[in-house]
């Protein structure tokens, strides 16, 4: 999957559409035990909202994009045993839609120092980012769209795979950006897209391999 190359569009082969940018931030991350027990990242944070409020939750957030090549951590898990499945979020918790960027550290990555793709000041935190582009021209418009809306994915493992306190945990995961797409009109309302999308996304998703290191 490249930036910059045309693409024959699922619903309709004979048009090509080229992707620009494709950002979005994964949340939330869980290993399940054999008793169906999820355990999360133990890293959290009590994060100030526009309203005044504040939203404890997990400080366990990775940025994303095609041309984020290096590995991310996302926190410390404390487990040990078997795992037979991870979930995780597309996207920040729905409280965090509100999230105040000026009352965060300037090194979190959610400041909007630190990636300007994901944050604007006119329409606020965009958690999954879509630039794309109906024309193979340099010159053609480029078509912006953001969902907000937190999804869930869950993954089974092939075979559960053994854990032992004290090792790294790597998660690699496998993207099939196109299976986003399947049966939608890119050149269509945005709302029935991105709707789509949606319902799409975690058809995209699998695991490569979980490991200890």
């Amino acid at each position: 999957f490249r930036y910059d190359t045309p693409y024959a569009q699922p619903l309709d082969t004979a048009r090509k559409v080229v992707f620009k940018r494709i950002r979005f931030v994964l949340s939330g991350f869980e290993i399940q035990r054999p008793d169906g027990q999820w355990v999360g990242v133990r890293d959290s944070a009590a994060f100030a909202l526009l309203d005044g409020e504040t939203f404890r939750t997990a400080d366990d957030f990775v940025i994303l994009d095609r041309d984020r090549f290096q590995a991310a951590t996302a926190g410390t898990l404390l487990f040990s045993g078997l795992a037979k499945a991870v979930r995780f979020r597309v996207g920040l918790p729905e409280p965090l839609l509100q999230l105040d960027p000026d009352a965060l550290p300037d090194d979190h990555l959610l400041h909007p120092e630190n990636d300007t793709l994901l944050y604007s000041d006119s329409l606020g935190y965009r958690p999954l980012r879509l630039d794309f582009a109906l024309d193979t021209a340099a010159t053609a418009p480029v078509r912006s769209l953001t969902i907000r809306q937190p999804v869930p994915v869950e993954l089974q493992l092939p075979l559960p795979v053994q854990i032992d306190r004290g090792f790294d945990v790597r998660l690699t995961l496998q993207l099939d950006y196109m299976a986003w797409f399947q049966g939608l009109d890119f050149g269509g309302d945005p709302a029935p897209f991105l709707s789509g999308v949606v319902q799409n996304l975690p058809s995209g998703f699998s695991v490569f391999e979980l490991k200890t290191e």
